[in-house]
């Protein structure tokens, strides 16, 4: 199915198809093995910064023939100034019965005629980008980092953190070790830094206004009480909430609870980037697990976790084996975007700023 997977650089340009991005120019284009890695010099920091100086591109010729590339490679959405329809077109080699997909049809009289309205939600503002560079996530993002200890999942945090522009208002951390210096550094930053016990997870209350400190009995919790009360708070412009190796032991039913609302309900109104560090994706709850829109993977030893990784990210598990060939170093790891298009540059990346170009079969 994937005829090759290509790994290049953003900075250079070329005639491969980038599915409407920048095009992206590979310096040199060589068919590997499916398991072979790229070639790249790289400067990196003592946590393995990810930063490459140069890299060779590299080609991966794979026959992976997955039906659900198939669809997704053969759903379109077509817009005009007067209707958006969803069209799904299927191929001579491709049976819409055996995919359980019905086509949808809509007369051209009625799609014309009726539309549906746009109405604004006062909660939801527009979202940008976090920083001048394309591949910067949009605000409210949910970002989870999936890798082994010592992998420099921290690293990359801090990288995104430095080019977010502006600054975060203010910075939320939740870490496993309340205690930890290993983020001291964020008060160069010149905005406030609060720190929160795993069992004292962040609430809106705390997220709205994060200079006050408020009190709450864990024991008398009423989560819908603590979601409604602080409706009538000024929303602050772009706070950031870091997650760093907590896991569902450490959190308890009351900060679980406090955990999926963060990533699924105050990520999106309070206009909050989330970004969770985490050993092991079966570490984390698997309702506040489904919510990131944003993935980044070190390859693991457990088959298992990574599996779950490409059923998480949506793509066939042979294909993440395939994207984790072109990691030649235990600093390198695979970014994937399911906010970006399929056929977008953006959507597979190599160590965060490197997009992987996928070109499919015909």
């Amino acid at each position: 199915m994937f005829k090759n997977i290509v790994k290049a650089t953003h900075k250079k340009t070329s005639t491969i198809d980038t599915g409407g991005c920048t095009p992206i120019t590979p310096a040199v284009k060589t068919k590997l093995k499916p398991t072979a890695s790229i070639d790249k010099t790289t400067e990196k920091s003592e946590e393995g910064g990810i930063i490459p100086a140069s890299t060779n591109v590299r080609s991966i010729d794979t026959d992976k023939n997955v039906d659900q590339t198939n669809v997704r490679a053969n759903v379109s959405v077509k817009k005009s100034a007067q209707k958006s329809v969803l069209s799904t077109e299927t191929t001579s080699d491709i049976d819409a019965s055996r995919l359980g997909c019905h086509r949808i049809a809509m007369s051209e009289q009625e799609s014309q005629n009726d539309s549906l309205i746009i109405f604004s939600n006062p909660e939801k503002g527009v979202r940008t980008r976090l920083g001048m560079e394309e591949y910067m996530p949009n605000s409210c993002s949910r970002i989870l980092l999936s890798g082994l200890p010592g992998s420099g999942k921290r690293n990359v945090i801090l990288n995104i953190i430095h080019r977010m522009k502006p600054k975060p208002s203010a910075i939320h951390l939740v870490h496993c070790d309340p205690n930890t210096i290993e983020y001291d550094c964020l008060n160069e930053l010149g905005v406030p830094v609060l720190y929160y016990d795993p069992k004292d997870f962040p609430t809106i209350k705390n997220i709205e206004a994060p200079i006050e400190e408020i009190a709450q009995d864990e024991s008398q919790y009423d989560a819908d009480e603590d979601e409604s009360s602080a409706d009538d708070l000024p929303v602050l412009q772009n706070p950031l909430v870091i997650v760093d190796e907590v896991t569902s032991d450490q959190l308890g039913k009351v900060g679980a609870h406090r955990f999926e609302r963060l990533v699924n309900h105050v990520a999106t109104h309070r206009n909050t980037t989330v970004i969770c560090s985490i050993q092991s994706l079966l570490n984390i709850p698997a309702k506040s697990r489904r919510a990131f829109n944003h993935i980044a993977l070190w390859k693991q030893a457990d088959r298992a976790v990574d599996q779950m990784a490409a059923q998480r990210s949506g793509i066939p598990y042979e294909m993440l084996t395939d994207l984790f060939g072109l990691c030649s170093s235990p600093y390198d790891f695979v970014w994937i975007d399911l906010d970006s298009h399929h056929d977008s540059c953006w959507r597979y990346r190599l160590d965060f700023i490197s997009p992987i170009v996928i070109e499919r079969s015909e």
